[in-house]
């Protein structure tokens, strides 16, 4: 959440929910509100959590569980969203990873 907070600081931005998901849905929120812009989002790598814990069954869950509500905002957020793009080294059924997502586009 840190990197969250690292990026809105330099925006003028101070957020205070308390899980992952929200968090991003609050930076989103602000973001559209302060430039009245819709909100393009780049995530480099975004199953390294899930793939720096496989190994160890526990953390995988609650991992998985984290980065679900995390990336779950997509969809009741998409009206602020232009454009969002994941890049990773696996490919994750988007059912699984991205619990509230329907319109996902695999690129080759």
């Amino acid at each position: 959440m840190a990197h969250l907070d690292n990026l809105a600081r330099p925006q003028g931005i101070s957020l205070s929910a308390e899980t992952p998901g929200l968090r991003l849905e609050e930076f989103i929120d602000k973001l559209y509100e302060k430039h009245g812009q819709k909100v393009v989002i780049l995530i480099d790598e975004y199953d390294m959590p899930m793939l720096d814990v496989l190994h160890k069954p526990d953390e995988a869950e609650l991992s998985w569980t984290i980065l679900g509500d995390f990336y779950g905002i997509s969809k009741p957020n998409g009206d602020k969203l232009e454009f969002l793009m994941l890049t990773g080294i696996f490919k994750f059924s988007p059912v699984s990873v991205f619990p509230n997502s329907t319109s996902w586009k695999t690129l080759p």
